[in-house]
């Protein structure tokens, strides 16, 4: 045998060789990297699927708050209508202890005086100079409590002042002008030692 011949044939088998080899390693790239693209498929997929779960579990939240709110909603309604049942019947009450007309109550409100006698009761809390007894114990005199004031009709209203210490009642009579501005003035004062 000749040396010459046997090279070619190991020659040819080792190209198919390694041309098998190639197509070999070609083969496992190609497998690997649709692999690995099948693999981040599959976790895209996954992580959806988790996303998701984690939507419905918020939309599920949602809704419960939203049943929540709707039943906090129904007390919360009845609630508003238990107070303003309650300011109605306090403010018929006032209202009940007053003589001035209705009248004389729409005049004021076209003068800008919205609720009337609260307004007359708020503006003569802002002048405690009517009072013109003194203080005691460096106190300060002044219309200190709605509650201890009363409009009692559209000319006249009859109020408590104190300084803490001393105590008295008087009354005033108001006017009202056009521009909704009230004045004062005082027609008779008590003094009351408690």
């Amino acid at each position: 045998m000749n040396e010459s011949t046997i090279k070619p044939k190991s020659t040819g088998k080792n190209i198919i060789f390694i041309i098998v080899i190639i197509a070999l390693l070609a083969g496992n790239i190609v497998f690997i990297l649709s692999w690995q693209g099948a693999k981040s498929e599959v976790d895209r997929y996954s992580d959806s699927a988790d996303e998701i779960a984690a939507l419905d579990r918020d939309l599920t939240d949602c809704r419960v708050r939203l049943d929540d709110a709707d039943a906090n909603k129904d007390v919360l309604e009845r609630r508003i209508e238990t107070l303003d049942k309650r300011l109605q019947k306090m403010r018929d009450e006032v209202i009940g202890i007053s003589s001035m007309s209705k009248v004389a109550a729409r005049k004021m409100q076209s003068m800008g005086l919205y609720n009337p006698e609260q307004s007359i009761i708020n503006d003569l809390m802002k002048h405690p100079e009517l009072i013109q007894q003194k203080p005691l114990s460096g106190g300060k005199m002044g219309f200190y409590d709605k509650k201890k004031i009363f409009v009692l009709n559209e000319y006249f209203v009859y109020a408590h002042f104190t300084d803490g210490h001393f105590h008295g009642t008087m009354i005033l009579e108001y006017k009202v002008s056009d521009s909704g501005k009230i004045s004062w003035e005082v027609l008779k004062a008590y003094e009351n030692w408690h």
